[in-house]
């Protein structure tokens, strides 16, 4: 187009900034980026295709940019932006500029469109804002998109995961319109909960609406059946899968259905399902099985395993921690040594466990073993009281996977 003499407008450039995203090539978008004519570079939605495409290209810190210089926001430019920071892992970041864009909203008058609702619907699931959920919620209401499908949608998937199921139902029994994500999100979640009977009648009501299943479908059914321990009915809705929808089976699937017998203890029948597979199983199928081999203390089909696993994946620590704590539960303190021993050999570091807390409007963020945070010393003396009531009601801590040295075993003897 560029050569036979053809100019680029505001309408061209949003389509090629998303070919950039699309192949992930951020040499190619700034390029682009650094060609858009003064006119079209204060146009709205070529700075969004700007924010997604730097977003999306990894460059978080040029999508801000972009967004910075913006001089007039408008709720897409907002939403585009909360949308890149998640994809970038900077949940705490979009959670700031979500608190941001809400402020605007009151003060402006503003109601947010359903891209924007769908967008920041995810940030209340990730941080359990049962509070701003509700919040968008009513801006639902009183926007007019209670009959949008895909906001509705959000809302389920919202109360769900911020565990208020039956605000999630009811907003389910609402809709006069349904589809296929509708059913997926509820299932999923019902299961997560454990409510594997529940879920199954979803699925019910699902084919008497004549909406046909698809392959997430399956994967919340059967991952609903394995919560629930519904061995039969899970493997009935595994084959019904291929024979009655066509479905062919795909990594997810069969990861849960090793699931679904390993939870239930029959780990050789999960091992017999891996060795019929058509495929090689992934590192997930494989981790299924493993977790059960602690559980149900199983060290022959434990090594075997954590063998496969450290051939496909060397580098990941959490796997030989995994093994260490089996043979720890039953007591094998020298292989204990000799896995952790491995673990230092290869230079391993287990990513630390990361976890918050809301108090107000405030998100209080905590790494394992962390001791910067202002009122730690604080924290620890809530936590010793904390412990000393739990062992007086009863509660006996699992110390066994801490076995890292033979002091510790002793003490633990």
């Amino acid at each position: 187009m560029i050569s036979h003499g053809l100019d680029a407008d505001h309408f061209t450039y949003p389509f090629v900034l998303k070919a950039c995203a699309e192949l992930s090539d951020l040499e190619q978008g700034r390029q682009i980026g650094e060609s858009i004519k003064p006119d079209a570079r204060t146009n709205s939605y070529v700075q969004c295709a700007l924010i997604d495409m730097f977003a999306k290209c990894g460059s978080l810190s040029e999508a801000r940019r972009v967004f910075e210089d913006m001089p007039m926001r408008d709720l897409v430019s907002w939403g585009a932006m909360i949308c890149g920071t998640m994809q970038n892992g900077d949940w705490l970041e979009a959670l700031n500029l979500f608190r941001r864009t809400l402020r605007r909203i009151h003060r402006s008058g503003l109601r947010p469109n359903y891209v924007t609702v769908v967008t920041v619907l995810p940030l209340c699931n990730r941080f359990a804002m049962l509070n701003h959920g509700k919040e968008l919620h009513g801006y639902v209401t009183r926007g007019g998109l209670s009959s949008v499908v895909s906001v509705n949608n959000s809302l389920i998937d919202m109360y769900c995961k911020c565990g208020c199921l039956e605000h999630g139902k009811k907003v389910y029994t609402q809709m006069i319109n349904r589809d296929i994500v509708t059913y997926n999100t509820i299932i999923a979640a019902l299961g997560m909960h454990g409510h594997g009977n529940q879920a199954v009648m979803f699925f019910d009501h699902m084919k008497k609406e004549r909406i046909n299943p698809d392959r997430v479908t399956f994967i919340a059914l059967l991952s609903a059946c394995s919560h629930a321990g519904f061995i039969d009915r899970g493997f009935s809705y595994y084959n019904s899968m291929t024979e009655d929808y066509g479905i062919l089976p795909d990594m997810e699937h069969y990861s849960c259905m090793v699931d679904l017998y390993a939870r239930s203890g029959y780990l050789d029948d999960a091992w017999e399902f891996i060795k019929s597979m058509p495929v090689d199983p992934d590192i997930d199928v494989l981790g299924s099985l493993l977790s059960a081999c602690r559980i149900y203390k199983r060290i022959d089909l434990a090594e075997f395993i954590s063998m496969r696993i450290f051939e496909k994946k060397p580098e990941d620590p959490g796997y030989y921690v995994l093994l260490s704590n089996i043979y720890a539960a039953v007591g094998r303190w020298a292989d204990v040594k000799k896995v952790r021993a491995m673990i230092k050999d290869k230079g391993l570091m287990k990513k630390p466990g990361n976890s918050w807390v809301q108090v107000g409007q405030c998100i209080h963020s905590f790494l394992a073993k962390d001791k910067t945070y202002t009122e730690h010393g604080m924290l620890q003396d809530i936590l010793r009281i904390l412990s000393l009531e739990m062992r007086e009601e009863g509660y006996i801590p699992d110390l066994i996977s801490l076995a890292e040295d033979d002091n510790i075993h002793e003490h633990i003897n």
